[in-house]
């Protein structure tokens, strides 16, 4: 599982370029694209189920938007039911269709009353996550939220490389998942030493091509997520090595769970620093409310 979004093309020596107010204004409008746009965005989803061993889940036919949620319960009347035997193998059926078989791709389908349905197998926990999205949903979203540009919260930094540890975490949703630290990066900020553990995701790489800082600071419970935010700085060339580095935090982001508890956001990776930097992505007015969990 990725939890990173978030590229930055960050590099001391294109500092006149890179590091300007129409360059961050130019990346706020591109940087959530990929995650906001399209009937299936995250903030279309509507309602979550997981099966962590053998079972069924089924989605009903005939019922409002609202109503038509993964559950557990059995039903007769169906639009599809899915069937994860104890190897971690899923059955889709569906009325009129022929059983099909799901795997660790994902898997979408439209019901008849425009909700889209997904389905999906982790890799390695087999457990199965199945999904649900009103296309309509966006537009209860009330957008993104930024504090002001803040040229002081681009800071100069040394990323120290450091013998790979793999360790595990859980997410939002109670699922455990695994990250490697690469190393820690060091700057001062407003006269203090904040010392940021740099996570990677990428599975078993030499040259990193990016490091990810997760932290959390005395302003996340009033103007941003308190399950923590994050910066992630992508390496031109050289990325295993030691090297001196410039941090935008006017490019930081909120986990995506700030805006719908749907979402897969690490939990207890953040580190807790004393200074508030005022920049990056700010809570939303309001979060998607029409979420659903179930474990019914």
């Amino acid at each position: 599982m990725k939890t990173l979004t978030l590229l930055l093309f960050l590099s001391s020596s294109i500092f006149a370029t890179e590091f300007t107010k129409t360059a961050w204004s130019q990346w706020k409008s591109e940087h959530h694209k990929k995650y906001t746009e399209g009937p299936t965005s995250y903030l279309n989803a509507t309602g979550m189920a997981q099966l962590n061993q053998k079972g069924e889940l089924y989605l009903p036919s005939g019922l409002s938007k609202e109503k038509t949620l993964w559950t557990k319960k059995k039903i007769k009347n169906f639009a599809a039911k899915v069937v994860l035997s104890k190897e971690g193998q899923a059955l889709l059926i569906r009325p009129h269709f022929k059983p099909q078989k799901i795997g660790h791709e994902r898997f979408y389908w439209d019901s008849k009353n425009g909700i889209k349905a997904r389905l999906s197998i982790g890799r390695t926990s087999k457990k199965l996550w199945a999904y649900t999205f009103d296309p309509e949903q966006i537009k209860k979203f009330s957008g993104f939220r930024f504090f002001p540009f803040n040229p002081k919260a681009i800071v100069k930094a040394y990323f120290e490389r450091t013998p790979t540890k793999v360790i595990d975490f859980k997410t939002y949703q109670n699922d455990t998942s695994k990250v490697r630290i690469v190393g820690e990066v060091t700057f001062s900020f407003e006269k203090k030493t904040i010392k940021l553990p740099a996570y990677n995701w990428e599975q078993d790489k030499e040259q990193l091509s990016y490091i990810a800082l997760i932290f959390t600071e005395p302003s996340s419970p009033k103007f941003t997520y308190a399950g923590g935010r994050e910066l992630i700085f992508k390496f031109s060339d050289k990325g295993s090595e030691s090297q001196r580095i410039t941090l935008d935090f006017n490019r930081t982001i909120n986990f995506y769970c700030a805006h719908s508890p749907l979402w897969h956001c690490p939990v207890g990776l953040d580190t807790k620093i004393s200074q508030s930097f005022y920049a990056g992505e700010m809570l939303p007015k309001e979060k998607i409310v029409s979420t659903h969990l179930t474990n019914k």
